[in-house]
């Protein structure tokens, strides 16, 4: 009767008797106490019908809100994680002020990040690896067991058959060259992360530069031009930033009303920018058009042109970066060798752990940390959806259109000048 079963480790614990039988009655227990970690849906089996949240569209407009991801439970993140990691970057994109240092410099900062390792949003991206890895942990621990020997070989009918043996040198030969890819697609990754953060520096500096030279040169008959480059070099981050983003048709109306309500351009002009397939280089152009127009010395137009300059290098830079991911087979010969690596860690640590069961939390915690190295590497390696970008574009319009409203107070004394 046992045959068909849908339980073969329950009929385990029947077939076999006396010491074998007790084993096996442990196992059951390791099985009960690890079954709700480990249930993956196969192909046939249904969903968990309190996922009800829909996957997002991009990430710069997430279905998820902040709270949705914090209160998230375990099957939704196992069966919805790619929704929400890419839902996440958008609330993790910190602009740091002094409060934050603080905290971010404080003598418990250790203890408080240690108490939340498995709470923590890189631990849910990686959740489902880990799990992967519970799974042939708790394997293990009934391959190597003596009732699984035993019922093996009554199976078989195979009185001398016995589980394989794995040592840890294979695993410590490999540790050296498994670290090399690890360190460096992390490094890579940073300084890809970096250079963008370099850049966007820079557009910030001369945004600023290019008011502040409008404001001082340009002639008071000119006043209209001061407005129209203003509002024109702070567009330039905003635009930029839709361009290295989705390009969804919510983020375009928010750009053509950022343009038309904030910046205050032109009609012709916005209908140009938003009708352009590359957005950042027309509106560039347009500075330039503005820019001949000025009644300004040779000089200061050259000077100014040259930051122009700056602007076409800059969305050229950022396009590098953005359009060329870290070569692909240096990503997934990484991504192999750590998976192959850890899911048959668990096999060569049964002998070198006792009691055995601890090699199922001491996967966990190894298979955590090292698929959250090569996680962090993936997050940052594409820098523009982590990095403020709209902050820092909001900074850059803060600042210059608070020097246009100070500039425009001696407009007035410039025109009774004028008149009289």
């Amino acid at each position: 009767q046992w045959h068909s079963s849908n339980s073969p480790l329950l009929a385990m614990a029947f077939i076999t008797s006396g010491r074998e039988k007790h084993r096996c009655g442990r196992l059951l227990i390791v099985l009960a106490l690890f079954a709700p970690c480990c249930f993956v849906a196969g192909p046939g089996s249904p969903r968990p019908q309190h996922t009800k949240m829909a996957a997002p569209a991009s990430p710069s407009s997430p279905a998820f809100s902040e709270t949705d991801i914090d209160d998230a439970n375990f099957f939704e993140f196992v069966f919805n994680g790619d929704s929400f990691k890419e839902a996440d970057r958008k609330y993790r994109r910190p602009v740091f002020g002094s409060p934050d240092w603080k905290k971010h410099r404080s003598s418990r900062r250790i203890t408080y990040n240690l108490s939340t390792v498995f709470s923590s949003r890189l631990f849910r991206a990686i959740l489902f690896e880990v799990l992967l890895v519970v799974i042939v942990a708790v394997f293990a621990l009934i391959y190597y067991d003596p009732a699984f020997a035993a019922l093996a070989q009554q199976t078989f009918k195979d009185p001398n058959w016995k589980p394989f043996t794995t040592s840890l040198v294979p695993f410590t030969l490999t540790s050296f060259s498994l670290s090399l890819l690890l360190v460096f697609k992390t490094n890579s990754s940073y300084a890809r992360w970096w250079e963008a953060r370099i850049i966007w520096g820079g557009i910030v500096n001369t945004s600023r530069d290019i008011v502040r030279q409008s404001l001082c040169r340009f002639q008071p008959k000119d006043n209209y031009l001061k407005e129209i480059m203003t509002g024109l070099a702070t567009g330039y981050s905003k635009v930029l930033a839709f361009h290295l983003s989705d390009q969804t048709d919510e983020d375009k109306e928010l750009l053509r009303t950022q343009l038309t309500n904030e910046m205050k351009l032109p009609e012709k002009d916005i209908e140009d920018i938003m009708s352009a397939t590359h957005k950042p280089m027309t509106l560039n152009g347009k500075l330039s058009h503005y820019l001949e127009k000025a009644d300004i010395d040779t000089f200061t137009k050259l000077h100014l042109d040259n930051a122009l300059v700056k602007f076409s290098d800059f969305y050229g830079m950022c396009e590098r970066i953005y359009k060329t991911p870290i070569p692909i087979s240096y990503t997934r010969l990484t991504a192999r060798f750590l998976s192959v690596w850890l899911l048959a860690l668990p096999f060569a640590l049964y002998k070198e752990v006792n009691p055995h069961w601890l090699i199922v939390p001491a996967s966990v915690i190894i298979s955590t940390f090292i698929f959250g190295i090569e996680e962090l590497g993936v997050l940052i390696e594409e820098p523009f959806s982590v990095l403020p970008l709209q902050k820092m574009a909001d900074g850059i319009m803060g600042s210059c259109f608070e020097a246009l409203e100070i500039d425009k107070k001696s407009w007035a004394d410039s025109k009774q000048k004028s008149n009289a």
